[in-house]
């Protein structure tokens, strides 16, 4: 791909709506042509001026207040008068997941492709789980199985698990004198309910039925699941498989077993409150998970095991250093993302850990290809990186150091592994160390994988150690590739710090004279903005922009800059 840039006078900058080149560091009086000089659409009557958008400058974007399929050229006049395009004035398009293509050919020879991109917002996708409706709860005029439209984070979820419409999730369910359920579609357009009374103890799969819901009175009614509800109240694990048309459901009670139990199971308590299990044990110095406790005979036996509070079934045992009494929780809340926490008596609970998301680079390959989050490893930083939100979900950052892989672009990834973020065509090229992308919101379509066909195009300036940005509401990437530095009144001049791979921190040893200093990047190509870290409000803690780092004491340092973990970026100081 070829592009062609010229210096003219600033009016044309009118006319294409680009920003003010001084911004760039280009003289005041010049601006860039677009080899599209004028493209002017129609939609719905009204005129709407196409600009550049994007580093690489090949789409082009209007921006209208509903999406439609077509739009008339009203005007396209090109910066070369030789050369010629696919569309032409007066020609009606029809654009294809809001977009449309368009071949330039300049000067009868080089062509090249560029996107026309209809602009609009829209409406956030409904999030695909089920609500758990009950027969016992009863609109205002007593008809049973109500959906409250004004009380929906009440109702019990199961969430998508896999894929072909499987779903999953825990629901404790109270004593009523009857009780059937529907599962409904999230979007409220369909609903599986049972026609017959089927299950008759804590264990067992009935036949489901799809019905389309075309009313407006919030009722999903049920004939059927328990043929004695007697078995019904407690905490069931249900699993909904919608293509097979079919539900199996097991009432559960939980226990802690393992060797730190000496192989009895201790159970735990159901807390209907907090919606979670609870039990404090005495364990020995070994490992523990969490098993079920059959209600009847020939109930099925369910269990999780995982590390760093996350749990998957059938995981591996969680360690147990050191014998004492524990409090252990097992939180099933939030399908399928369980969790578990273990605090000895006497100790303080550790923080809630902040939302975080995996950065997941396409030089890991899997078993059947690339972009691969092995979930077994998928707590090893140096494979995995993450960034992680200080505000609620917000915003997410982090550092990730990425190595020199033949080819390398990267997803972002949830924590729950349901939704990942990547862009589909190459934006940072081979001289470029800082730029901002648009991430499109993608479902998986095979377990643990994430693939991503952009990023970067040659990947010269791909390794190396990246702030990683993400806006989760403009769904915006921001990457800035760092070297970090020591400057301040204690040294001369910047002094450039070293990065350790293999510790994943920054090191410098230096000659310091008494006063402060701070860290601070030097850009890696014109143009990078500058970071720079300082004192925190403890010792050993940074700021971004914070005051300088007091050296009280002349003489030969070694400085550590940790930015490992996100929001928790630290320093060092040794004499």
């Amino acid at each position: 791909m070829k592009k062609r840039i010229f210096f003219i006078f600033a009016a044309i900058a009118v006319v294409l709506g680009l920003p003010s080149c001084s911004d760039d560091g280009l003289p005041a009086d010049a601006v860039v042509q677009y080899p599209i000089k004028t493209l002017i659409v129609t939609v719905d009557g009204r005129d709407y001026t196409a600009v550049p958008k994007g580093l690489r400058n090949d789409t082009l974007a209007f921006n209208v207040p509903e999406g439609r399929e077509t739009a008339t050229v009203r005007t396209i006049i090109l910066a070369d008068s030789r050369a010629t395009a696919t569309v032409a004035d007066g020609q009606e398009i029809t654009f294809v997941e809001d977009a449309y293509p368009i071949i330039l050919n300049q000067n009868r020879a080089d062509e090249h492709k560029y996107i026309l991109s209809m602009v609009y917002k829209k409406p956030d996708p409904v999030p695909d789980f089920l609500y758990v409706v009950n027969s016992g709860i009863k609109d205002p005029d007593g008809a049973a199985s109500w959906l409250d439209p004004d009380n929906l984070d009440s109702y019990p979820k199961l969430m998508p698990v896999g894929e072909g419409g499987k779903y999953e999730g825990y629901a404790a369910l109270g004593d009523y004198d009857w009780m059937n359920l529907s599962f409904v579609k999230s979007n409220r357009e369909l609903y599986y309910n049972n026609p017959t009374d089927g299950l008759s103890g804590t264990y067992g799969t009935v036949p489901l039925t799809e019905n389309a819901y075309d009313g407006d009175d919030n009722l999903f009614p049920s004939a059927g699941i328990w043929a004695n509800w007697a078995a019904g109240s407690g905490v069931w694990l249900f699993r909904v498989d919608a293509a097979a048309g079919e539900l199996t459901a097991l009432c559960t009670q939980w226990a802690v077993s393992g060797t730190a139990t000496s192989g009895a199971p201790q159970a735990m308590t159901y807390d209907k409150d907090a919606n979670r299990w609870t039990a404090t044990v005495s364990l020995d110095a070994g490992a523990f998970g969490f098993t079920t406790v059959p209600v009847n005979a020939g109930d099925p036996t369910i269990a999780y095991g995982g590390s760093g509070g996350m749990l998957t079934e059938d995981g591996p045992q969680i360690a147990v250093a050191e014998a004492g009494n524990y409090t252990v929780t097992l939180d099933l809340s939030a399908a399928p993302d369980y969790t578990y926490s273990l605090l000895k008596e006497g100790e303080e609970p550790e923080p809630d850990p902040l939302p975080f998301m995996y950065i997941v680079n396409l030089g890991i390959s899997g078993p059947d290809g690339k972009a691969y989050l092995d979930p077994a490893n998928r707590d090893d930083r140096d494979k995995y990186p993450v960034i992680a939100s200080a505000d609620d979900g917000a915003t997410f950052e982090g550092y990730a150091y990425l190595k020199s892989y033949d080819w390398m672009n990267v997803s972002i990834v949830e924590s729950g592994l349901k939704k990942y973020y990547s862009n589909d065509s190459e934006g940072l090229n081979g001289t470029t160390s800082y730029g901002h992308f648009t991430l499109a919101e993608k479902t998986p379509s095979a377990a643990n994988y994430f693939p991503t066909d952009g990023l970067w195009g040659p990947w010269a300036l791909g390794s190396g150690v990246w702030k990683f940005s993400y806006d989760t509401a403009a769904k915006q990437l921001t990457l800035l590739c760092t070297q970090w530095a020591v400057s301040g009144s204690a040294v001369t001049d910047v002094q450039a710090m070293t990065y350790d791979a293999a510790g994943r921190t920054w090191t410098l040893s230096v000659t310091l004279a008494q006063g402060g200093f701070r860290f601070t990047t030097v850009p890696c190509t014109e143009g990078d903005p500058v970071l720079t870290y300082g004192q925190g409000g403890k010792a050993g803690e940074l700021a971004a922009d914070g005051p300088e780092i007091e050296v009280a004491e002349a003489g030969d340092y070694t400085i550590t800059l940790d930015l490992s973990t996100p929001h928790a970026y630290v320093y060092s100081v040794v004499k």
